[in-house]
């Protein structure tokens, strides 16, 4: 399993994230080039920032993204900590 990292993922096009995401989704990606089509098997873990200031995250795709961390969270006790990996 591969790790697809995308930096900025909310300044990516509509066309572009759609296709990022059905290969997540689908579990392989359509190569097309110079009229040969080929299908190759991926299931990255997909792994992406974004800057909130530069732009909204569109709802489709903040819908597929399942733990999401902030650079500016404060730090955490030991039992909150202990909670959040419990639940």
């Amino acid at each position: 399993r591969g790790v697809l990292y995308v930096d900025d993922i909310n300044l990516l096009d509509e066309e572009t994230a759609n296709i990022l995401l059905n290969v997540v989704t689908e579990g392989e990606v359509l190569v097309e080039r110079e009229g040969l089509s080929l299908r190759y098997p991926c299931k990255p873990l997909l792994i992406a920032t974004f800057n909130p200031d530069e732009g909204e995250l569109r709802d489709h795709l903040l819908d597929r993204i399942s733990v999401a961390l902030s650079a500016d969270a404060q730090p955490l006790e030991l039992s909150q900590r202990v909670d959040a990996v419990e639940s």
